[in-house]
């Protein structure tokens, strides 16, 4: 009986072409964003996405994106790690005059313009947004019992009745926020809105995971000291006996 052939050791070359077609099927095919201009001479891509705009343009607002294409050759793509929702929601404002200052806005945009604004030195959409979030999240007790405006500078979301149930909805995703880009006075009343048990929920999930363990953990705590509170005060009818502590049964 013959003895089967020894198989042919694979070349260096044809591992590379496995390779190569490998990477090609499971890479994520490009998205042309909504922001594209056909006779715009810089394309930005975010994560698979692309976005064809103007360098002058986006040089005027961004010193820092200047200095990220002024190296780059015409038919160069200028690769960054950002979201593209928040490059869609940024572009559309600078080119398109989307989202006017004087308007409310939904709070992902808000938080878009302050993510980007400040990573890219787009001051003044930096700062139109931080006066936006303080408003809607306030440092202090005498701020907040104050507080006015909110619904002038807050859209609300199609799910929720008013700008202030807005604001609640998002208390986690503007904590993140004010982690990431250093704005620690938005986080009183971010971690008050998740310190109610309805909030709980949101605690658990992976995306949590982005706050870090100190602040998750203060959070918490927070939690089982209303709850307390609540007990000991709002609740306190819950365990009284007969009507002997009402004044008018």
């Amino acid at each position: 009986m013959a003895e089967p052939q020894p198989k042919r050791k694979r070349s260096d070359s044809e591992d590379a072409v496995d390779l190569h077609a490998v990477s090609i099927h499971e890479a994520k095919p490009i998205i042309r964003s909504e922001v594209w201009f056909d006779d715009g001479n810089i394309v930005i891509e975010a994560q698979r996405t692309q976005f064809r705009v103007f360098r002058s343009q986006l040089a005027l607002h961004s010193p820092k994106f200047k200095a990220l294409m002024d190296p780059l050759t015409p038919a160069a793509i200028l690769v960054v790690s950002d979201n593209p929702v928040d490059l869609n929601y940024v572009f559309k404002r600078l080119l398109y005059h989307r989202y006017p200052e004087n308007e409310p806005l939904p709070l992902p945009v808000i938080q878009a313009f302050a993510r980007i604004g400040k990573k890219y030195e787009i001051t003044w959409l930096f700062e139109n947004a931080v006066q936006r979030l303080t408003t809607a999240y306030p440092s202090t007790l005498d701020k907040w019992t104050s507080s006015t405006g909110v619904e002038a500078c807050i859209m609300p979301d199609p799910d929720c009745h008013s700008a202030v149930a807005t604001t609640h909805k998002y208390a986690l995703e503007v904590s993140i926020l004010a982690r990431e880009i250093d704005l620690p006075q938005l986080l009183p009343t971010t971690f008050w809105l998740l310190t109610a048990p309805r909030r709980l929920p949101q605690l658990v999930t992976p995306r949590a995971a982005a706050l870090p363990e100190a602040d998750r953990r203060a959070i918490l705590e927070g939690l089982c000291k209303r709850m307390e509170v609540q007990r000991q005060t709002t609740a306190k009818w819950l365990r009284a006996k007969g009507h002997y502590e009402c004044l008018t049964p």
